[in-house]
C-alpha cells in the first residue's frame, strides 16, 4: 500500500463514531461484556448519540494504553471520550453491587464492562447485557467457541440458556511461581527437569519447597491466600481440588453453568477430602493417610488470615 492509500486509510478509520465503534467492537471480540438490554451502540433515550464511550474496569486495568490503542488502532475518532469507570477495591463485592445499581437505574453508565467472568451472572439476572448470541455474527463467535477457548469462554454463558453475554479477554492461567536462583541453590535443575513444560506432582512439589526453604533460610517455605473469604473456595483449594480430579459440583462440563440448586454437591467425595488433608499437610505437617510421603510443615500459619494482598506484601 502506498503512504497515500495508508494516510486515507487512517484518516477513514479516524471518523468512526461511537455507535458504530461500540457495534464494531463487539464484532471484533474486542469487548468483555455489552452492557445495556437494547443493542450494542444504541442511541441515547432522546436519539441523539452520546459523544463518551463509558467503559467499567477493576483497578490495574491499563487504561491509559487502552485508550491511545483505540483511538491509533481501533478506529475510534477522537471526538469520542472514552472514560473509565475504575474499580480501586480488589475486594469488590460493594462496589459490584453499587455498579449493577448504577446500571439499573440509568443504560448509560457504561457501554462496555471488563468484568470478572464470576460477575457476570448477576449482570445478567439484572437484565443489564446484550445478548452476544442473539448479536454476533457466527465468523466471530466460532472462534470463541472453539476447543481452546473453552475454559475461558464457558463461563462468559448465562446460567439455563447457554447464550453468550461476553468474550473472554484474557486466558487466566493458573501457576506456581518460585525462586529459581534458591531451588538451584538448594541442589534442583529446574530447567533441566523441564519443570516449566513438565508439572511436578504435589508430593515432589512438597519436597522441593521443604528443601528450599531449609537450605536458603527465607521466612516462607509457600504464600497462599487461606483466609476464611470468597477467594478461598475459587483459588487456592479449588486449585488443589480441582488437581486431584474433583470439582464443587460435578462434572464441570456439564454442571459450571447451573442450574443452581440442581447440581450434584461432589466436593466431599475423596478428591475434596483429599485436597483437604493435603493442605493441611503443607500447613501444619500433620501426618494423615495417604499424605506421609510429602513433606509439610512450611505454609506460615498466617496464611489462615491471609488475603490476595496479604500474599504480595509477603
Amino acid at each position: 500500500m502506498s503512504r497515500r492509500g495508508q494516510s486515507e486509510s487512517a484518516s477513514a478509520r479516524s471518523r468512526v463514531s461511537r455507535r458504530r465503534f461500540v457495534a464494531g467492537l463487539a464484532a471484533t471480540g474486542t469487548s468483555a461484556v455489552g452492557a445495556g438490554c437494547g443493542e450494542l451502540g444504541a442511541t441515547l433515550g432522546d436519539g441523539t448519540e452520546s459523544d463518551t464511550l463509558g467503559v467499567f474496569v477493576e483497578a490495574g486495568f491499563p487504561a491509559d494504553t487502552v485508550k491511545m490503542a483505540l483511538y491509533e488502532h481501533g478506529g475510534l475518532s477522537r471526538d469520542v471520550d472514552v472514560m473509565f469507570h475504575i474499580d480501586d477495591d480488589y475486594e469488590a463485592e460493594p462496589t459490584m453491587n453499587d455498579f449493577v445499581g448504577e446500571l439499573e437505574r440509568s443504560s448509560d453508565a457504561a457501554d462496555l464492562l471488563v468484568i470478572r467472568d464470576s460477575w457476570l451472572q448477576q449482570f445478567h439476572r439484572g437484565g443489564l447485557l446484550t445478548n452476544l448470541t442473539e448479536r454476533l455474527p457466527d465468523q466471530v463467535l466460532a472462534p470463541v467457541e472453539s476447543e481452546s477457548f473453552w475454559a475461558a469462554s464457558r463461563s462468559d454463558r448465562a446460567q439455563g440458556t447457554g447464550d453468550r453475554y461476553g468474550i473472554p479477554l484474557r486466558v487466566d492461567m493458573r501457576t506456581v511461581l518460585y525462586r529459581r536462583d534458591l531451588t538451584e541453590a538448594a541442589g534442583y535443575d529446574p530447567a533441566g527437569a523441564n519443570w516449566g513444560s513438565e508439572p511436578l506432582s504435589w508430593e515432589r512439589w512438597s519436597h522441593v519447597v521443604a528443601d528450599t526453604l531449609a537450605d536458603s533460610g527465607v521466612e516462607y517455605g509457600f504464600t497462599s491466600p487461606l483466609g476464611a473469604y470468597w477467594s478461598l473456595a475459587i483459588g487456592p483449594f479449588y486449585e488443589a481440588l480441582s488437581t486431584w480430579g474433583g470439582a464443587y459440583f460435578g462434572d464441570p462440563t456439564a454442571t459450571l453453568l447451573g442450574p443452581a440448586r440442581e447440581r450434584p454437591v461432589t466436593v466431599a467425595e475423596d478428591a475434596g477430602i483429599d485436597a483437604a488433608r493435603m493442605l493441611r499437610r503443607f500447613l501444619h505437617g500433620e501426618s494423615v493417610d495417604g499424605f506421609g510421603s510429602f513433606a509439610g510443615d512450611f505454609v506460615p500459619a498466617a496464611a489462615l488470615e491471609w488475603n490476595e494482598g496479604d500474599v504480595r506484601k509477603a
